[in-house]
């Protein structure tokens, strides 16, 4: 095969960054709570493959938007930084417990 390159996929590793456990919850809203304070999931009640699902806010302040993946179970987001974007992996362990990874 002259010319055809493949391109190595590399995983990227996961470091637990929080694990928060539901509050309480109501139609629209959803409060979670962990070592880094209170997280609230609001609803963003659209459909589609490239908007988020939800909007989550940590203390108050805008956290990041929650994007479906293929895995039901697996949602990403990412925080914008000045020097560099931070990716993240929510991933659901039971119906109270969401565990929230960062890829390095």
């Amino acid at each position: 095969m002259i010319g055809k390159t493949t391109k190595k996929r590399v995983k990227r590793k996961l470091v637990l960054f929080d694990s928060i456990t539901r509050q309480s919850k109501n139609e629209k809203v959803s409060v979670w709570s962990g070592k880094l304070g209170t997280y609230v999931f609001k609803s963003s009640g659209k459909a589609g493959s490239r908007t988020p699902v939800s909007q989550v806010y940590l203390n108050r302040e805008y956290f990041t938007g929650v994007f479906r993946t293929k895995d039901s179970s697996t949602f990403s987001g990412d925080i914008k930084e000045i020097d560099r974007k931070r990716y993240l992996i929510f991933k659901i362990v039971g119906l109270e417990k969401i565990d929230i990874f960062e890829k390095f």
